[in-house]
C-alpha cells in the first residue's frame, strides 16, 4: 500500500457516488486527464454496461489531478477493507460496525444523501448509473433526520411566517374568516396542511 493514493480514491468514490469497481478501471487520458471538468464511464467498466459522461464535482477533479498519470491506469484494483476498517475504528466508529465497512459504502451512503437533498431524481440517476429512476427506491429510508429536512424546508418556504399568519392570509384570499375554515382544510395559498406532530422514532 505504500505510496497509493488512499485519500484520493476514496474522496471520488464519495464526491461522484461511482460503483468500486468502475473507480478502478478508471484510465488516463481516456477517461479523464488532468484539467478535464468530466469523465467518461466506458461500457466496458459499468455494472449496467451504461455508457455516459458525468460532470464532476471540484473536490473530485482535484483528487483526480493530484494522482492522474499521463497514461494508464489511475487506481487499479486493492484489497482496502483491512485499512478502511482501521481508520473507522480510529475515528470513533463502534467495532462491529466498523467490521461491516466496505468501500461500497461510500457510494450507498452518496447515493442516499443525493436522493434525500435533491429533487432532480434523473439527474441522481444518471450520475449513479442507472437506467431507471424507479432503481434509486433502494436508497430511500424513511429516517428522522429526513423528516427534520422536511419541517426546515417548509419553515424556509413560509419565509419565517407562522402557520396562523399562513391561515390568516388564505383566509382573506377566499373571503373567509377563521371561524368559517377549520386549518385542516387548507387556504387557497398551494400549501398542504401542517403535519401533526407525533413522537420522535429512530431510523
Amino acid at each position: 500500500y505504500r505510496g497509493f493514493p488512499f485519500r484520493a480514491r476514496f474522496t471520488v468514490l464519495w464526491e461522484t457516488g461511482l460503483r468500486p469497481g468502475t473507480v478502478s478501471e478508471i484510465c488516463s487520458p481516456g477517461d479523464f486527464r488532468k484539467g478535464r471538468e468530466d469523465l467518461r464511464i466506458r461500457p466496458e467498466i459499468d455494472k449496467n454496461r451504461f455508457g455516459r459522461t458525468v460532470p464532476l464535482s471540484i473536490g473530485a477533479r482535484k483528487a483526480l489531478d493530484a494522482v492522474c498519470p499521463e497514461v494508464g491506469i489511475i487506481f487499479g484494483k486493492h484489497d482496502f477493507r483491512g485499512l478502511l476498517r482501521k481508520a473507522a475504528i480510529e475515528a470513533g466508529i463502534p467495532e462491529e460496525r466498523a467490521n461491516r465497512l466496505s468501500d461500497y459504502d461510500f457510494r450507498h451512503s452518496r447515493a442516499t444523501h443525493w436522493v434525500e437533498n435533491s429533487t432532480n431524481l434523473v439527474g441522481v440517476a444518471f450520475l449513479l448509473g442507472h437506467k431507471q429512476v424507479t432503481t434509486l427506491n433502494r436508497y430511500v429510508r424513511p429516517s428522522n433526520r429526513a423528516a427534520e429536512q422536511v419541517l426546515a424546508m417548509a419553515v424556509g418556504d413560509a419565509s419565517g411566517e407562522n402557520v396562523e399568519d399562513l391561515v390568516n392570509q388564505g383566509s382573506h384570499a377566499t373571503g373567509k374568516s377563521d371561524s368559517d375554515e377549520h386549518l385542516t382544510s387548507m387556504p387557497a395559498t398551494g400549501g398542504n396542511p401542517p403535519p401533526q406532530a407525533g413522537p420522535a422514532t429512530s431510523a
